[in-house]
């Protein structure tokens, strides 16, 4: 890192990847002080943002998370990625500065309703849209694309560094079934090609955790172990 930060141990919590284990965190802090620098730092240390927040997973009995990055250059879209390109050629992309948009919100919200099953209260989740996906202290955009509708079926947060795109968070419309997940991360592999940006951060891999083996679909693959970058792949 280019300064001296303080690394704040968060209390222990049930893990979100691996349900029989414990989850802590080292959080980055005094979190306004962290510029793009010194995030694009943190990110090759195996950090992620979370709003002005820069953590990575530090567990007492476990070391499963692993920050994953893709390598753009040697990246060769596969027959079913060019089949998920095909399927959606009609969508028109437009990149943003982060600001409210009403319409991205409500996306959202019919996005976190159908993932996590359970009645929001709206003031809440309008309070954390603001605070998770508005809110942050590097170079940031939305990746907004629309429908030949001019309707909104995806929204992608990304984090621009000055050695590739970190992948935040993306949410779409889960009643369309042209695997929007996967073209909204070969768009961003796209974005790195024109940006000159040798890795996409596509945040933590976890051996063991079911939803995020489609991390490991685009290889060449690089993780995050033991204070260095390897090459991993899934056989």
């Amino acid at each position: 890192m280019t300064k001296s930060f303080y690394l704040h141990l968060s209390a222990s919590n049930q893990c979100s990847y691996l349900e029989s284990n414990r989850s802590s965190s080292q959080v980055v802090v005094p979190p306004e002080d962290i510029t793009a620098v010194d995030y694009a730092d943190m990110l090759r240390q195996g950090f992620r943002r979370s709003g002005i927040f820069v953590y990575r997973p530090h567990c007492q009995h476990c070391q499963a998370c692993m920050s994953l990055r893709v390598d753009v250059a040697k990246f060769v879209p596969s027959k079913r990625f060019r089949r998920v390109l095909n399927k959606n050629k009609n969508l028109t992309c437009r990149e943003l500065p982060l600001g409210w948009e009403e319409e991205h919100f409500q996306l959202y919200m019919r996005y976190q309703a159908q993932r996590h099953q359970e009645k929001q209260d709206e003031d809440h989740t309008r309070a954390d849209y603001k605070e998770f996906v508005l809110n942050s202290n590097v170079n940031s955009r939305l990746l907004e694309y629309r429908d030949s509708n001019n309707l909104v079926v995806m929204v992608s947060l990304i984090d621009i560094s000055d050695d590739g795109i970190s992948a935040v968070y993306t949410f779409y419309d889960t009643d369309n079934k042209n695997s929007l997940g996967h073209y909204g991360i070969l768009c961003q592999i796209k974005l790195c090609h024109a940006l000159s940006k040798p890795w996409l951060y596509l945040g933590y891999w976890v051996e063991g955790c079911h939803k995020l083996n489609y991390k490991m679909d685009y290889q060449p693959a690089e993780v995050f172990h033991r204070d260095q970058w390897i090459p991993c792949h899934q056989d």
